[in-house]
């Protein structure tokens, strides 16, 4: 075994990951009930469906841990959501629930995480989408999923209806 250290960042990326489904609920309690189902932009996802597809997502994020530590190079197929059947119907399932089922996904994932070495940190498998694929980049890669979904939320949430045309251009004078 080598004296390879944790990455500088890893600490921070586990804080992150720990803090996400406090931020996700915090971030729900905010938005009123009637905004959730909106979809604001044609052919774009609305809070809820965001928020919903962050718990689903967990699962497979968990799962792709749990293959890191198991195989010795693991090969990943990529995720695409508009694809896949378990994502068409986002808007009916119970969001309480998918909450509970994130916060205990993430904790059984952080647990995981917690069992990785320096050295398995940077363990490379395949993902046929990227040109490198580590369990180190796989946290890094979920917290900054996390994150853009949060984003999209409260884009939702707060923009005015004329910043989210296409076409719109702000007079500033």
């Amino acid at each position: 075994m080598t004296n390879t250290p944790k990455p500088k960042d890893f600490e921070a990326i586990m804080a992150g990951l720990e803090n996400a489904p406090l931020m996700l609920q915090t971030m729900l309690e905010l938005i009123p009930n009637e905004r959730r189902k909106i979809r604001r932009i044609k052919g774009k996802w609305s809070i809820y469906e965001h928020a919903v597809h962050i718990t689903l997502v967990q699962t497979m994020i968990r799962e792709r841990v749990e293959r890191f530590l198991k195989e010795a190079h693991p090969v990943f197929k990529p995720y695409f959501p508009d694809n896949e059947e378990v994502e068409t119907d986002l808007l009916e399932i119970d969001l309480s629930q998918a909450i509970l089922h994130y916060i205990k996904e993430t904790q059984r994932t952080l647990e995981l995480l917690k069992q990785f070495n320096p050295e398995d940190l940077q363990k490379h498998g395949t993902h046929l989408e990227y040109k490198e694929y580590t369990p180190y980049i796989l946290m890094r890669h979920t917290l900054m999923h996390f994150h853009l979904h949060l984003y999209r939320m409260e884009e939702m949430w707060l923009t005015m209806d004329d910043y989210l045309q296409d076409d719109f251009i702000p007079d500033i004078d």
